[in-house]
């Protein structure tokens, strides 16, 4: 059973490397790519189990 998509990582409206010099292309893509994704992850396997337990009641 494939897991369904609650939430997706969006695109940024802009490069990595475009918030110079606030931020680094690295700091903005580390955030990015593993931080937000990680919540993302996170929110969809919280809401994964959720439905399971709704089913299961």
């Amino acid at each position: 059973m494939e897991a369904r998509k609650f939430y997706t990582l969006p695109q940024l409206p802009y490069g990595y490397d475009q918030l110079q010099p606030y931020i680094s292309q690295e700091q903005l893509t580390l955030h990015h790519q593993k931080h937000h994704q990680a919540y993302v992850n996170s929110a969809n396997a919280i809401l994964e189990r959720l439905d399971k337990a709704r089913k299961e009641g």
